[in-house]
C-alpha cells in the first residue's frame, strides 16, 4: 500500500515537470491494479498448494485406503493399503489410474456413480471442505473376491466452489459384515423356529381341546348304561327270594353305581369351573359325615395295601356350606392317593385342625421329591405315578376353590405328606 502511494503521489507532483512525469502520473493505476491482481493469484495458488499438503497429510496418516484425485493436477492416486485391498491391480500404480467407481461391485457401481457425479455438481460451498455422508458398497478385487468398504468422501472446493480435490477414504467392514449376515441368519432361524413353536402350541392346544371333547363325550355316553345297571341292580335287591346276604351286597353295589353315576355328573361340570362358569350350589353338608363314607368306600383298598386309616373328629359334626358331591369328590381323591402313597404298615391320618374356619388334614408318611413337590397341583402333572392323569389334585384344588375354600400342600424333610 506505502509502495502504490509513493508511486501515485511520484507521479502526481512529476505530471507538471516534465513529460516523464505525466508518463508515471498515468500509468499508477494500472500499476496498481496489477499489483493487486498478482496478490489475489499467488493467494489462490497458495490455498490449493495448502489443500494439497493438508491431503497429502492425510492419505500417509490414514489406515484406510484412499483414493486421491487431485483435479488442479488431473492426478488420481491410490494409497498402499486401498491397492492391497483392490489386490494389487495393474492400473492403480500410477498417477492417472482409474476412477475409483471403476472398481465398485456392478450391483453397487450405479449408486456410487449417482452419488459422486451430484457431489461434483454441488457448487455451494466455496473454498472450503464438503464432507460427504458414509456409504457401504462392495468393491471388486482383482481376483474376482468382493470387499465390503465404509467409504467416506471429502471435497476440498476452489472459490467458485468447483472440486479442487476429492478425497475418499476406504474401511474394509468385510468381518464386520460378515457378522451381522450371521447374526441376520440367527435371528430368522430363531423366528422360523418360533413360528414353528407357535404352530406346535396351536396344534397342541387343538388336541387337548379335542380330548377334552372327546372325554365329555365319552363320560356322557357312560350315563345310560350305568344307569341300565343301576336299575337291574335294583331289581334284584328288590326280589322277594333274595337272600339277606346278597340283598347287602346288592345294596352296596347300588349305591356305587349311584356314586359313579355322581362322578360322571361331576367331571361334566370340571369344564365349566375351568371357565369360571359353573354355577356354585351350597347347601348345609357335615364334613365328618363324608369322610366316613369316603373311608368306607376306601376301606378294601387299604385293606390291600395294609395300610391303617385312623380318623379322629371328637365325636362331633362339622358343618359347612357345600356341594356334598364335591366335598366327596375331594376327599375321595385325597384320600386315594394317600393310601397310595403309604408303605405297608403305615397309617393315614385324617384329623380336623382347631381354629374358627373348618379345616382338615390327611397326612401319610411317604416322601415327596422336591420337583414333584413344585408341580403338585399342576394339570396332568403325575410325578412319574404309574397310570396317573395328573388331573387327581389339580380337580381337588380347582373343586375347594370353586366351593370358596382352597387345598394346600405341607411337606419336608421326615414330615410326610400332608394337604390342608
Amino acid at each position: 500500500v506505502v509502495i502504490d502511494a509513493a508511486l501515485y503521489n511520484a507521479g502526481y507532483w512529476l505530471r507538471t515537470l516534465t513529460p516523464l512525469g505525466l508518463l508515471c502520473f498515468a500509468l499508477a493505476p494500472g500499476i496498481v491494479m496489477a499489483r493487486r491482481l498478482a496478490r489475489a493469484l499467488n493467494a489462490e495458488e497458495l490455498r490449493a498448494l495448502e489443500q494439497r499438503v493438508r491431503g497429502d497429510l492425510l492419505v500417509r496418516t490414514t489406515q484406510a485406503g484412499i483414493f486421491d484425485w487431485d483435479t488442479t493436477l488431473n492426478r488420481r492416486g491410490y494409497s498402499d493399503r486401498l491397492r492391497e485391498m483392490l489386490g494389487e491391480p495393474p492400473q492403480t500404480r500410477e498417477g492417472d489410474g482409474p476412477m475409483f467407481h471403476a472398481f465398485v461391485h456392478p450391483e453397487d457401481r450405479e449408486r456410487v456413480v449417482r452419488q459422486f457425479e451430484q457431489s461434483l455438481a454441488d457448487r455451494g460451498t466455496a473454498s472450503g471442505e464438503v464432507r460427504h455422508p458414509p456409504s457401504e458398497y462392495r468393491l471388486q478385487r482383482a481376483d474376482g473376491g468382493t470387499v465390503w468398504v465404509l467409504a467416506e468422501a471429502i471435497r476440498l472446493t476452489g472459490s467458485d466452489g468447483a472440486t479442487l480435490r476429492f478425497i475418499c477414504s476406504f474401511l474394509d467392514i468385510t468381518g464386520r459384515r460378515a457378522m451381522e449376515e450371521g447374526l441376520k441368519a440367527s435371528r430368522d432361524q430363531v423366528a422360523e423356529q418360533a413360528g414353528l413353536l407357535r404352530l406346535q402350541n396351536a396344534q397342541l392346544e387343538r388336541d387337548a381341546r379335542l380330548r377334552e371333547d372327546v372325554e365329555r363325550m365319552s363320560r356322557h355316553d357312560l350315563k345310560t348304561p350305568l344307569n341300565g345297571l343301576i336299575g337291574a341292580v335294583r331289581l334284584l335287591r328288590e326280589e322277594a327270594q333274595m337272600p339277606q346276604g346278597s340283598r347287602e351286597l346288592l345294596a352296596v353295589a347300588e349305591r356305587a353305581g349311584y356314586r359313579m353315576l355322581e362322578m360322571v355328573n361331576l367331571s361334566l361340570d370340571l369344564f365349566r369351573m375351568e371357565q369360571g362358569s359353573y354355577d356354585f350350589r351350597p347347601r348345609p353338608v357335615d364334613l365328618a359325615a363324608v369322610v366316613e363314607r369316603v373311608l368306607v368306600d376306601t376301606r378294601s383298598l387299604a385293606e390291600g395295601g395294609h395300610v391303617d386309616i385312623s380318623f379322629d373328629h371328637g365325636a362331633r359334626s362339622w358343618p359347612v356350606r357345600a356341594e356334598e358331591l364335591l366335598c366327596y369328590s375331594i376327599l375321595a381323591n385325597l384320600v386315594k392317593n394317600a393310601v397310595e402313597a403309604t408303605p405297608p404298615g403305615g397309617l393315614v391320618a385324617i384329623t380336623f385342625l382347631p381354629g374358627t374356619m373348618v379345616r382338615l388334614r390327611i397326612h401319610n408318611p411317604g416322601d415327596l421329591a422336591p420337583e414333584v413337590a413344585r408341580g403338585f397341583f399342576d394339570k396332568y402333572f403325575s410325578g412319574g405315578k404309574s397310570g396317573g392323569t395328573g388331573l387327581g389334585t389339580y380337580s381337588a384344588r380347582l373343586m375347594a376353590r370353586v366351593q370358596q375354600g382352597d387345598l394346600a400342600l405341607e411337606t419336608g424333610p421326615g414330615r410326610g405328606v400332608a394337604l390342608v
